[in-house]
């Protein structure tokens, strides 16, 4: 995810042609223009790349827990 990200801005930052040119993006060039299918690709690329950060350290988990509820033990709660 995180290097999908960095190709998404590099294409919406550096304009490589041959990856605007690709027919599974001529869809969005022709709905947006080359300016804003590269702004599109940029944000694309910042949200792919923030979300595959946020996997990697854990914040969001990368798959569900595959134990059954009552193997994972009780939830508390710690209100302080």
């Amino acid at each position: 995810m995180i290097l999908g990200g960095a190709f998404s801005i590099g294409v919406g930052v550096f304009a490589w042609s041959w990856s605007l040119n690709l027919p599974e993006a001529q869809r969005i060039v022709e709905r947006f223009g080359r300016a804003g299918a590269r702004v599109f690709y940029a944000l694309l690329g910042a949200a792919l790349l923030v979300v595959g950060v946020l996997m990697v350290t854990g914040v969001i988990p990368a798959e569900e827990d595959p134990r059954q509820p009552e193997e994972r033990g009780p939830v508390t709660y710690d209100v302080r």
